[in-house]
């Protein structure tokens, strides 16, 4: 995926520009566009000269707070977000793509600064007001309900992840997009000890994987990954380094390279290995 802004490539499964740290969900363009094509826009009431300063100011806030944003200083950007949406409210301003961004880019950087509950309570209000601009099955929430979900896992709240990464598999329209939000579903079922339905997930990404990518398509490899923790969960350790070798076979023989995927695959069999006192060939 390469990056809109500054033009650097990123993993398929990236929602940041590793080097710019541009969140590639929120592009408004993309956003627009979904709207002219689904439904019409909600009309948003006049605003008044004093909602119109508060827009203003907002508006400078928010792009304040992505220089912050790209320069990884969230504490920086943290308060100037807030104000942003405190703004908005202020000025009797309670819709609008600018206050989307406003509450998905605050939710990021309170879950960068370690504030995951607190993180999902702004994502939350932002997949609201997105169905409300979108309707509620447009493929636009998928996502923003990833984002929710991730700092729902961060905060344990498994349950809720659960849900609302079954909600992004169900609107996924891109094919990758479900396979990720499917293994993210999975993970959550794990943590719950379903380890039944955990395994249907799996199936349901992998089984896309396979059909969209083929047997050996890097987009598996994150699949093979939590093939191996459900195995692994469940005592089956040759089936778990199986896979892990797998899928490390498979970046080492890819056209480009996936760094980061490659680098946990390799970090998760050496852990594997430790355990039986196995060693690595």
């Amino acid at each position: 995926m390469q990056c809109p802004q500054c033009g650097a490539e990123n993993t398929e499964f990236a929602t940041f520009c590793g080097l710019c740290l541009n969140r590639f969900e929120v592009m408004a363009p993309s956003v627009v566009e979904a709207t002219t094509v689904e439904s019409p826009p909600v009309q948003a009431e006049p605003e008044s000269p004093n909602g119109l300063a508060s827009g203003r100011a907002a508006r400078a806030q928010i792009v304040d707070a992505e220089r912050h944003m790209h320069a990884r200083d969230p504490s920086a950007a943290e308060p100037l977000l807030r104000a942003a949406i405190s703004g908005y409210a202020d000025g009797g301003i309670d819709r609008g793509i600018e206050l989307e961004v406003a509450l998905n880019n605050l939710g990021g950087v309170l879950d960068d600064l370690g504030k995951p509950g607190e993180a999902a309570e702004f994502y939350q209000r932002c997949v609201g007001l997105v169905e409300q601009r979108m309707g509620a099955n447009s493929p636009t929430l998928v996502a923003h309900l990833d984002n929710l979900g991730n700092v729902l896992l961060n905060a344990e709240r498994w349950g809720e992840a659960a849900t609302v990464f079954d909600r992004a598999v169900t609107l996924g329209s891109e094919r990758r997009s479900a396979i990720y939000s499917g293994i993210k579903k999975a993970e959550a079922l794990m943590q719950l000890n379903r380890l039944g339905e955990c395994e249907a997930a799996i199936v349901a990404a992998d089984t896309i994987a396979v059909s969209e990518y083929g047997e050996r398509g890097e987009p598996r490899c994150p699949v093979l990954n939590q093939w191996h923790r459900l195995w692994r969960r469940q005592g089956k350790i040759a089936e778990a380094e199986h896979v892990l070798r797998l899928a490390i076979d498979i970046e080492l023989k890819a056209p480009k390279r996936d760094t980061a995927i490659y680098g946990m695959l390799v970090d998760n069999l050496d852990k594997l290995l430790a355990e039986t006192g196995s060693t690595r060939s």
